[in-house]
């Protein structure tokens, strides 16, 4: 089963329905995508936290205000934005989203099944 049978159903999903004031959106959608990135470079599991401080060092430079955005929604939701707008923020989410389903489909492991959803399929 390829990666995205399940997750890139969601980040379409993501794509379409986006609400621009929701920071919960942000931060979930986010930080779950750096999961994925995570879990494809061979790591086991990790918080989403984690995974957003990951990303920060394996993903290009230009994601990191939208990845440090997340991280701040996950420790402190009332401390300031890093966007100037709501809409710019939503923006480079949809973008970001896209640049992370073309990351995963390109990743050499992506069609690879995970040692966990074997076990899981076994039971």
């Amino acid at each position: 089963m390829k990666w995205n049978a399940y997750w890139g159903k969601q980040a379409a999903a993501v794509l379409m329905h986006l609400p621009e004031e929701d920071e919960r959106t942000v931060e979930y959608t986010v930080l779950n995508l750096a999961k994925i990135v995570y879990g494809l470079d061979g790591r086991s599991a990790a918080t989403r936290a984690a995974a957003g401080q990951y990303a920060l060092s394996v993903l290009p430079a230009h994601w990191h205000k939208l990845i440090r955005e997340a991280l701040r929604i996950n420790k402190i939701r009332s401390s300031v934005s890093y966007y100037e707008s709501k809409k710019a923020r939503a923006e480079e989410l949809r973008r970001f989203v896209q640049y992370i389903l073309q990351y995963c489909e390109n990743h050499p492991k992506a069609g690879e099944r995970s040692p966990m959803r074997e076990t899981a399929d076994r039971a």
